[in-house]
């Protein structure tokens, strides 16, 4: 695949992604034109980046309860999966439904059932109430406000910050 700048790679007509022994089905789509999309919901090159190192180097996540921060469709999270993850949980802005209807759809027709995933709406710099406990975080074309992100923010997430 041909990454061409900064923009979003196409969908109408493509079934499918593969990386490495990941074949990974797109969900059917009735759109003409992947326009429409916003950010959060369009694929951009440096995803599928992430996911062919991810193909390649599987132990990084094999048994790993991984967090994907500002994971859009949701496709490193598949892959994650789809490679031995424990657990993979889908970080979002809240209030966009269509991207979590996208997200369902990409693990159900990749046969990834609910309880491998989660989907976690929250803003960047929000306080985190009740912090997840993950091992791994991965990110790729992540757009954030540099003024509300904060270390104590991440650290949050982890149960092990010697790892970090």
């Amino acid at each position: 695949m041909v990454c061409q700048g900064l923009r979003p790679v196409g969908l109408p007509g493509m079934t499918s992604l593969k990386f490495g022994p990941i074949l990974l089905a797109l969900p059917p789509t009735n759109d003409s034109d992947d326009a429409r999309y916003s950010i959060s919901q369009a694929i951009w090159p440096a995803s599928l980046v992430l996911c062919e190192y991810l193909s390649q180097h599987p132990d990084l996540v094999k048994g790993m309860r991984v967090v994907d921060l500002g994971g859009g469709r949701g496709i490193a999270s598949a892959v994650a999966s789809l490679l031995g993850a424990q657990h993979v949980c889908i970080q979002e802005l809240a209030g966009q439904a269509d991207l979590s209807v996208m997200q369902d759809s990409l693990m159900q027709v990749n046969g990834i059932g609910k309880y491998r995933y989660s989907q976690w709406d929250y803003a960047w710099g929000d306080p985190i109430d009740n912090p997840s406990v993950f091992d791994l975080l991965v990110s790729s074309d992540t757009f954030y406000d540099v003024k509300r992100i904060t270390g104590a923010n991440v650290l949050a997430l982890f149960s092990n910050h010697d790892r970090l």
